[in-house]
């Protein structure tokens, strides 16, 4: 026998698909398919439950009507204890005529009073994710008018839960993108800010050298001076003299090769590309020739190798 749904189901099918269409807020949306369900007549209790995530506990989301007792006892319920696991399992409608004598229903649901219920399985591409229920204090099935009116709320509340779940996967990788995008920005602002230090750190030793060079030959033609005094003068300027072997002696040719590149304000990566090393690689060797060189930052190798001629 075909089931007409009259004007009042439809108003009822059209306010939820609307909601549905209209917001991604899921809660939204259970509360007005809730709202319109107890427009119905005979309808005085109405819930949603939602399998959690790891699908061991179904969870109240939504509800109208319930007890303080039912709350406190019934808000989340394990698998696969009760009447509304037993619909999850099963993925079929039940419709119970009278839950006070339902060997499924527990003392928390009895204890409400109520007669009559109604589980639609809520379904997301073939699976169960969830029950809506209906309750009534009368005696009596629901009739197969308000069972094709419910399964077609539950219908939507599965394209709602899939529409939300797409979205929330869009927000994730445009989350996810925007953490990436941020962090090459900082990375990139820091190997600026690097660089710049690095050629100030250069340009400062440059003019010392000049200014080292420049007094030595202004030395050389101040004849009056004394040689031991002028190259006296010329030492304290320029600082310490260097060792007998310079330490740079005991760098590996790659080491070598690393370290002038550093030296040249080449950043880690560039580095990496041309030494064909990876970039930890290549700070493992920057540790080392820091370590051998007896230095503590790129600022110091830059001014160790201008001082020993080691850059162009």
């Amino acid at each position: 026998m075909k089931i007409l749904i009259d004007e009042g189901d439809l108003d009822i099918l059209h306010t939820i698909t609307s909601a549905v269409h209209q917001s991604f807020d899921l809660h939204y949306i259970y509360n007005t398919a809730l709202d319109m369900v107890l427009t119905l007549k005979d309808v005085d209790m109405a819930f949603i439950y939602m399998i959690t995530k790891d699908r061991k506990e179904v969870a109240l989301e939504a509800y109208r009507n319930l007890t303080e007792d039912y709350l406190s006892r019934a808000s989340r319920i394990p698998s696969p204890k009760g009447v509304t696991w037993k619909l999850i399992n099963s993925g079929r409608v039940f419709n119970v005529e009278d839950i006070q004598n339902d060997k499924d229903v527990g003392a928390a649901g009895k204890n409400m009073g109520h007669h009559r219920a109604l589980g639609i399985p809520i379904m997301l591409e073939g699976i169960v994710m969830g029950v809506i229920w209906l309750a009534s204090y009368k005696k009596g099935k629901f009739s197969e008018q308000e069972i094709k009116l419910n399964v077609s709320i539950g219908n939507n509340i599965g394209i709602a839960i899939a529409k939300a779940k797409l979205y929330e996967e869009m927000e994730d990788r445009v989350r996810i993108r925007t953490a990436e995008l941020e962090e090459t920005n900082l990375r990139l602002k820091q190997e600026i800010e690097d660089h710049r230090r690095a050629q100030n750190e250069i340009r400062a030793v440059r003019e010392e050298h000049e200014l080292v060079n420049s007094i030595k030959t202004l030395l050389k033609k101040v004849q009056y001076v004394d040689s031991s005094l002028a190259e006296k003068l010329a030492v304290d300027v320029e600082g310490e003299m260097a060792t007998e072997k310079p330490l740079h002696e005991a760098l590996s040719n790659r080491e070598y090769e690393v370290m002038l590149m550093i030296a040249s304000g080449i950043n880690m990566n560039d580095i990496a590309k041309k030494t064909y090393l990876s970039a930890s690689t290549v700070s493992t060797y920057r540790a080392r020739i820091l370590d051998k060189l007896k230095l503590e930052t790129t600022a110091e190798l830059i001014r160790y190798a201008i001082k020993n001629n080691l850059t162009d």
